[in-house]
Order: C-alpha cells, then structure tokens, then sequence
C-alpha cells in the first residue's frame, strides 16, 4: 500500500526568492535532463540506461 503526504509552506517574504531560486535551479536541471535523453535517443534509438 502507497502513503502520500501533502505539506503546505508558509514562507515568509525574506524566504520566497530563495525557494523560487532553488525551484527554478531545479527546473532547469530537470529540462536539461530531459533535453539530453531525448537528444541521445534520436542520435542512437537506445536511451540513457540502456
């Protein structure tokens, strides 16, 4: 059996930019991924795992 838990933050005005800066980070670390793993799939037809 799964569990899930959902948080809710209240950040306060000091801590907002930071988590949207540490999100942001996140983001584009995750579409670069992305990005790589389709790019090497078209050049080969075998992801990243294999």
């Amino acid at each position: 059996m799964y569990k899930a838990y959902k948080y809710r933050i209240y950040p306060t005005d000091d801590q907002k930019p930071s988590l949207a800066k540490a999100f942001g980070c996140c983001r584009w670390y995750g579409n670069f991924a992305l990005n790589l793993c389709q790019e090497t799939y078209l050049k080969t037809g075998k992801g990243e795992s294999e």
